[in-house]
């Protein structure tokens, strides 16, 4: 029997255009349809990657005939609304993290998806990175032995590295969907969740947390002013997981003797990339 490609709409142009398109594109999926609220932003991506349809409203996006699944990569306020409706049109859905930020919205779109029968995911995508697979594959062939402790350290730095931590050049500008809280912002959110679902993956589920979650560097330039970001920068924690193991993590972004935090523009380059000890 021949298999069917799966055809598949991006809500958003930023991380969606960057990554998933091209990722969608590499595996044979059919990118179908674009979606952004600037419609200029639409026209574009859809021109770059050969995409037939291009929207600026996502319910027309929906209604598409032959679309099978959505890629949600907005701002994430929008999460929460737009995986809701793709579960009621009937798609499947790939959603960027973090899916939401409250708990009782986080439980509706996973009853949502466990009463559509649909493919609901979350897009933590490193967990099939070759080396996190490889060490999950030791793990259960029982090469380290039963796991029993995990360390882990990220350490990051805005600016250039080593310089001074007030020097007016290295304030980072304001980036509401970075620095505000309300708007899903948060080292932990951002970054911290794909080592928690690395551990998971690893280690099975988990039985108790404890943490912290701290902003040490809140200063931000917008208009030629400083103004505070509200949203940490730096976290640590402690799970315990019902096989017995025990896994801490302290990260930070605003660490300023370690390498900068890369732009799309420069990740893209192969220049500095998170340092990070596993």
């Amino acid at each position: 029997m021949e298999r069917k490609t799966i055809r598949i709409g991006v809500a958003g142009v930023g991380f969606g255009a960057a990554v998933h398109i091209p990722a969608f594109q590499s595996e044979g999926l059919e990118v179908v349809a674009i979606c952004s609220r600037r419609r200029e932003r639409a026209d574009e991506a859809a021109k770059t990657f050969a995409i037939p349809n291009a929207f600026t409203d996502y319910e027309e996006m929906l209604a598409l005939p032959g679309l099978d699944a959505v890629s949600i990569v907005t701002p994430v306020t929008l999460h929460h609304p737009m995986t809701l409706a793709a579960l009621k049109a009937g798609k499947h859905v790939i959603c960027e993290k973090p899916f939401t930020t409250d708990e009782k919205k986080g439980r509706e779109l996973w009853h949502a998806a466990e009463e559509s029968g649909l493919t609901a995911v979350v897009a933590h995508e490193f967990r099939f990175s070759s080396g996190r697979m490889r060490a999950k594959e030791l793990i259960d062939e029982g090469y380290v032995g039963k796991p029993r402790l995990v360390l882990m350290r990220l350490m990051m730095g805005f600016g250039r590295p080593g310089a001074a931590p007030r020097s007016a050049q290295d304030v980072p500008a304001f980036n509401p969907e970075r620095d505000l809280i309300e708007m899903g912002a948060g080292f932990l959110w951002g970054l911290g969740s794909h080592y928690i679902d690395c551990l998971r993956h690893w280690l099975g589920e988990v039985e108790n947390v404890s943490g912290d979650l701290q902003n040490f560097s809140p200063d931000r330039m917008k208009d030629g002013e400083i103004v505070k970001a509200d949203a940490d920068d730096t976290f640590a924690f402690t799970l315990r997981f019902r096989s017995g193991a025990i896994a801490e993590m302290v990260a930070s972004r605003p660490a300023f003797s370690a390498p900068a935090w890369p732009s799309r523009s420069t990740a893209a380059k192969g220049r500095s990339s998170p340092r990070s000890a596993v």
